[in-house]
């Protein structure tokens, strides 16, 4: 039980965060094949980035590679939040 709670925590939490994920990997790449300084910045700030993709793509954008992002969190983040709760009930966590 606390493998499927903890990876629904991780679900959630990942499909509010994947906007600002969107937006970070976006703002990162662009002009990423140019030389330094000569290429057009299409996003000022992340704010400007959002309202950019959104507007030009579309708001669903936003959440592009949710899927992909979602079942890493369940597997990565399920895994280790379920792994916790059964060591401390089986005292693998005590430090004595």
């Amino acid at each position: 039980m606390e493998l499927a709670l903890g990876g629904v925590a991780a679900v959630g939490a990942g499909f509010f965060s994947n906007p600002l994920e969107v937006v970070k990997i976006r703002m990162q790449l662009q002009g990423e094949l140019q030389a330094r300084g000569n290429y057009a910045v299409h996003y000022r700030n992340v704010f400007h980035a959002a309202y950019t993709i959104g507007r030009k793509d579309g708001l669903l954008a936003l959440q592009k590679g949710l899927v992909p992002a979602l079942w890493y969190q369940w597997v990565m983040n399920g895994i280790r939040l379920g792994l916790y709760q059964t060591g401390k009930k089986k005292l693998w966590l005590d430090s004595e």
